[in-house]
């Protein structure tokens, strides 16, 4: 698949008595391959970069271009037995933003789990998130007469352990109906 996206907004604000105009326009293409490689594997990849550019009237010392990108990948495998395996990969890469901030965040997560009883109504899943332990959440805030690069603190490397029932007439995942979860070991810390 093949797409873009195209953002421009405008705003006018009062600085010293007189009118500045903050013009800020994002536009990028993303490209995405899907792949059933067999009934039991499945492949995506997808990739966008974004160009990013803001622009003040009164103050053009705070204009600013940068770019941003991102690349993922994710892997589905139907493994004997009920059990599946997923895992998916993204790279984040942010270029000209303050020294500093300039990171390139990879992210892997994995996962593995298991269907069981009557009509596979039962699901026990071992998910496995940053497994590279690096994810950083870096973003740019660009408004009125400023610049603000932030980097926040997230949750990095954890386990999760889940419990699906599935109650619905059918069976299998396209029955409908309603789904419960439980989540024990949520957020199990690795260091």
């Amino acid at each position: 698949g093949l797409g873009s996206s195209v953002n421009y907004s405008s705003s006018k604000q009062l600085l010293n008595q007189k009118e500045n105009r903050i013009r800020s326009f994002t536009a990028g293409p993303n490209v995405s391959l899907d792949l059933s490689l067999s009934d039991m594997l499945d492949l995506s990849l997808r990739a966008s970069v974004n160009y990013n550019k803001v622009k003040y009237a009164l103050s053009p010392e705070l204009n600013n271009k940068y770019f941003s990108q991102t690349y993922e990948s994710e892997l589905n495998w139907t493994l004997p037995k009920d059990f599946f395996f997923t895992t998916d990969f993204s790279y984040i890469a942010n270029n000209r933003l303050t020294e500093g901030y300039n990171l390139r965040v990879p992210l892997w997560n994995a996962a593995i789990s298991k269907q069981f009883l009557k009509n596979k109504r039962g699901e026990i899943k071992i998910s496995a998130f940053d497994l590279l332990n690096q994810n950083v959440d870096v973003t740019r805030n660009a408004d009125r007469n400023y610049i603000e690069d932030v980097r926040s603190t997230v949750l990095q490397r954890y386990f999760l352990l889940t419990f699906t029932y599935n109650l619905n007439k059918m069976g299998g995942p396209s029955g409908g109906g309603i789904q419960f979860r439980s989540a024990a070991a949520n957020a199990i810390r690795s260091y």
